[in-house]
C-alpha cells in the first residue's frame, strides 16, 4: 500500500493534507513523506514507523542514529554515504555471522544495496529511515551540508520532529508491525553497484522546442532542463530558483563563476527592493537595472563583482503564490535582447501550465 493511502486509512492525515503535500512535492521535489513533515502534517518518528511498515524493515530510530560510533561511520566513505544516501549504524555479530546495520533512504534499490555491501565488505541489515533524517545525520557525521531545499529556518532538528496535531488521532508505534531483521547479501544478487555519474549537459534547443518539452514534461526536473537548454546559448547566466518562505533557493542553472552543481546550493534572501524580492512581491516580471547594494546577496552568490546593466526575473505562479523565479542576464552583462525577454516570458507561462498538469497527475496517482 502507498504511504499516502496508508496514512489516510489510519486517520493520520486527511485528503486535503495529502493533496497539499502532493502539490508541494511537485513544486519543490523531495519525497511525499518529507513534504508531509515539512507541512507539519506528520512527525519524523511516525514517518519512520510507516516507512518500516511499508518496506517490511526495522526502523532506524533517533536513538539508534544518535549512538552511531565514529568507528562505524568509517565503514562507509563520505562520498559513498552521500551518493547512496545511507549511514552505517552498528555492527551485528562476529565471524561468519558478522553484519552491519545500515539506514538507507532507498531500501528497494538493489544497486544501492549492492554498492553498500561492496563498499563495506560485509552483509548488511537494512533499516528504513526518512530522507530528512538521513540528510541530517550525513551532515552531523560526515560534514555533508544539506541542500537548502531540505533546511528550513523554522524547522526543528531531525532529533525533534514536528509535533502531530492533538486534533488528529495518533496511532501508537506498537500498532505498526514491521518485519523482523532481514539480512541481505546484495553481492549475490547480481545487481550492479552504483557509481558517480556526471549529469548529461542538456543540448541547446529552440524556444519552441522548449515550450513543447514543457507541455510534455513528466516531472519538474524535465521542465527545468527545458529552461536550461534554452538559456545556454542565449544568456550569460540563468538560474531557476525555488521560493520557500522568504528565501530563493537555487534549483538549476549556470553562471560564469558558479558551477551547475553549486547553483543548487544558492540561498538568497527575498529582500524588498531587490530584483528577486520585487518579482516575488509583485508577481510581475522585472526587467530592471540591478542595484549593487540591494542585490548584493544575489551577485555575491553568483560571484559577480559588479551588477549587469540589465537583469530579467520572471515569476512562475500557482494561484496567488510564486513558486519559482527565473533569473537571467546577457552574456556580456549588457542590455537584454527583446526576443530573449519575450521568449522567457512565454516559457514562464508554459511552466505554470506544466505545474498545474503535473499536480493533477500526482492527485490521480495518490
Amino acid at each position: 500500500m502507498k504511504l499516502g493511502t496508508l496514512l489516510i486509512r489510519d486517520g493520520i492525515i486527511n485528503l486535503d493534507q495529502l493533496e497539499s503535500a502532493l502539490r508541494t512535492q511537485v513544486l519543490f521535489g523531495g519525497r511525499l513523506g518529507t513534504n508531509l513533515v515539512e507541512l507539519g502534517h506528520l512527525s519524523l518518528d511516525l514517518l519512520g514507523e510507516y516507512l518500516g511498515k511499508i518496506h517490511g524493515l526495522p526502523v532506524a530510530t533517533t536513538e539508534i542514529f544518535n549512538n552511531v560510533s565514529p568507528a562505524t561511520c568509517t565503514r562507509l566513505s563520505a562520498a559513498q554515504a552521500q551518493t547512496l544516501r545511507s549511514i552505517p549504524l552498528f555492527a551485528r555479530g562476529t565471524g561468519e555471522n558478522a553484519a552491519l546495520a545500515v539506514a538507507v533512504a532507498d531500501p528497494r534499490d538493489p544497486a544501492v544495496l549492492a554498492s553498500l555491501s561492496a563498499e563495506m565488505g560485509a552483509d548488511i541489515v537494512v533499516h528504513a529511515a526518512a530522507e530528512l533524517r538521513i540528510f541530517f545525520y550525513l551532515e552531523k557525521y560526515y560534514g555533508i551540508e544539506r541542500n537548502p531545499r531540505f533546511v528550513r529556518p523554522d524547522a526543528p532538528s531531525a532529533g525533534h520532529p514536528v509535533a502531530v496535531s492533538e486534533r488528529r488521532r495518533v496511532i501508537e508505534p506498537t500498532r505498526l508491525t514491521t518485519a523482523s531483521e532481514v539480512r541481505i547479501d546484495p553481492k549475490q544478487s547480481g545487481a550492479r553497484a552504483v557509481g558517480r555519474v556526471a549529469p548529461a549537459k542538456p543540448a541547446v534547443i529552440s524556444l519552441g522546442a522548449a515550450r513543447a518539452r514543457l507541455d510534455q514534461a513528466e516531472d519538474r526536473v524535465d521542465g527545468a532542463a527545458a529552461f536550461w537548454a534554452v538559456a545556454q546559448a542565449r544568456a550569460g547566466a540563468c538560474i531557476l530558483f525555488l521560493v520557500k518562505g522568504r528565501m530563493a533557493l537555487g534549483w538549476k542553472g549556470f553562471a560564469p563563476g558558479v558551477s551547475p552543481a553549486a547553483t543548487e546550493e544558492l540561498a538568497v534572501p527575498l529582500t524588498g527592493g531587490s530584483v528577486l524580492g520585487d518579482a516575488e512581491a509583485t508577481r510581475k516580471t522585472q526587467r530592471v537595472a540591478p542595484s549593487a547594494r540591494l542585490d548584493k546577496a544575489l551577485f555575491d552568490a553568483l560571484r559577480i563583482a559588479s551588477p549587469p546593466r540589465e537583469a530579467l526575473v520572471i515569476p512562475v505562479t500557482i494561484g496567488s503564490r510564486v513558486v519559482n523565479l527565473i533569473y537571467a542576464h546577457a552574456h556580456d552583462r549588457s542590455s537584454l535582447d527583446d526576443e530573449l525577454v519575450e521568449g522567457f516570458g512565454a516559457l514562464g507561462v508554459a511552466a505554470t501550465k506544466a505545474f498545474m498538469r503535473l499536480i493533477t497527475v500526482a492527485r490521480k496517482k495518490s
